[in-house]
């Protein structure tokens, strides 16, 4: 995970040392209104009620934003970004890939004497649909790993939730942490598991945080 995180924030900052920095990017009601955006980030993840031990996964996507106020530091961000969730408990993993349409409401709060720094508190809702099959995992000492299709007989290939956190921004390098809770129950009502009996009690909904570095153009 250290080595993923690493990669990722190389990867930011050598696209940061290519872009051409503004002095008060996004935040000076004389400039432009729309901006664009590249994220890449770790994930950890887990499913509600059955499946509560965290796992690690990832995202990676575009956003494009636009400024809703010439008075006021107030955008909408969407964008479209592949995330790999699920969970896992005990000897079981689920591993869930979404391709996620947020729509977020961003404020931004300049920091520093020369503007050029800001926190950005956002909040809002987001669609997912299924990105593959994803995978249930068994770990069977005598069998090895024991896989079947997640989104076939168990889970549900949409899902819906909400999106809070805030964000970093320093001239066009942006660092976000968030949180992000599924409100629609995923499980099939007439789920099966290949390998093991249970039905989460009835219930399963996506769960987890997100570390986020990237660049806004």
């Amino acid at each position: 995970m250290k080595k993923l995180l690493l990669s990722l924030l190389c990867l930011a900052t050598s696209l940061t040392a290519s872009a051409q920095y503004s002095t008060r990017h996004g935040f000076d009601a004389n400039l432009r209104s729309m901006y664009y955006g590249v994220r890449v980030g770790v994930t950890s993840s887990k499913l509600t009620h059955d499946f509560t031990t965290l796992k690690a996964g990832f995202n990676i996507g575009g956003v494009v934003g636009w400024r809703l106020s010439q008075d006021h530091p107030v955008f909408l961000e969407t964008g479209l970004s592949l995330n790999l969730k699920g969970g896992k408990e005990d000897y079981v993993k689920c591993r869930l890939p979404y391709l996620e349409v947020p729509l977020l409401v961003k404020y931004g709060i300049a920091l520093g004497t020369h503007g050029d720094m800001a926190v950005l508190p956002f909040l809002g809702p987001y669609v997912a649909f299924s990105a593959g099959n994803g995978k249930i995992i068994y770990d069977s000492e005598n069998d090895g790993d024991l896989k079947q299709d997640a989104f076939g007989k168990a889970f549900k290939r949409f899902d819906a939730g909400l999106t809070l956190g805030a964000g970093f921004e320093y001239n066009q390098l942006y660092m976000e942490l968030g949180w992000k809770f599924g409100l629609l129950n995923i499980l099939k009502d007439d789920a099966e598991f290949q390998y093991i009996k249970t039905y989460f009690d009835g219930k399963a909904r996506n769960s987890g945080f997100f570390l986020n570095v990237g660049v806004n153009f």
